[in-house]
């Protein structure tokens, strides 16, 4: 999988799900964890750095009243990279980059990537987009070749046997069942280093399935 972010908190939760070395490119305005340094940055602001906050308002003002862009979008580059998820946001448009312009422009791209919004309102909105980036949405499978999955997990495997101890996985309680929706890389990694056991942030659609789950847990 080729990722392409165009949020800085997606670029963050992508990191923070263990899957950041799938990201291939982010925005200019990416600055955490400090390895997103080193990958391609495919945005720019069209505002000038520099300006008194008054200036910045005028000229954002003076660019969206002619309809245009605040933020350029290097598509050549992100056709040399070719993504197969483009990440990106539809809340602001003062934000980041156009949410239809990228979807115009994946459409134009030989990769022909999926493209996910993250849009979240509440805390559990957040949590569910954490649930779309760690997996592909319904419909939007993308297979991965089964050297591919061998050499991931033998790299993670080294990782751990090194003292790197990997995210929680991602997990969702339904009918008296866990089943795990990200982190098969790290379940394979941690279970072929011998692990007996391992973080993982379970969650649920309903209340009832979380007081089910919380009284089948042993006691303290």
């Amino acid at each position: 999988m080729r990722i392409a972010s165009l949020v800085p908190s997606a670029t963050e939760a992508l990191f923070a799900l263990g899957v950041g070395q799938q990201v291939v490119a982010v925005t200019h305005e990416c600055d955490h964890p400090a390895e997103v340094l080193q990958i391609p940055r495919l945005t720019h602001s069209v505002i000038p750095e520099g300006l008194e906050p008054g200036e910045i308002d005028a000229r954002v003002r003076e660019v969206t009243g002619r309809g245009e862009a605040l933020y350029g979008l290097d598509e050549p580059m992100l056709a040399r990279l070719a993504p197969d998820l483009i990440v990106t946001q539809a809340l602001c448009a003062v934000c980041a980059v156009s949410y239809d312009d990228v979807r115009a422009l994946a459409e134009r791209l030989d990769s022909r990537p999926t493209v996910i919004s993250l849009d979240p309102g509440t805390l559990g909105e957040v949590l569910d987009d954490l649930v779309r980036l760690a997996g592909p949405e319904d419909d939007a499978l993308v297979p991965i070749a089964e050297d591919e999955w061998e050499s991931d997990v033998q790299s993670m495997g080294a990782s751990v046997e090194a003292g790197w101890e990997p995210p929680p996985l991602l997990a969702e309680y339904q009918d008296g069942r866990i089943l795990l929706q990200d982190g098969n890389h790290r379940y394979e990694a941690l279970t072929r280093d011998g692990a007996a056991s391992a973080w993982v942030l379970v969650y649920f659609e309903h209340e009832a399935e979380r007081d089910s789950f919380a009284a089948a847990l042993p006691s303290p």
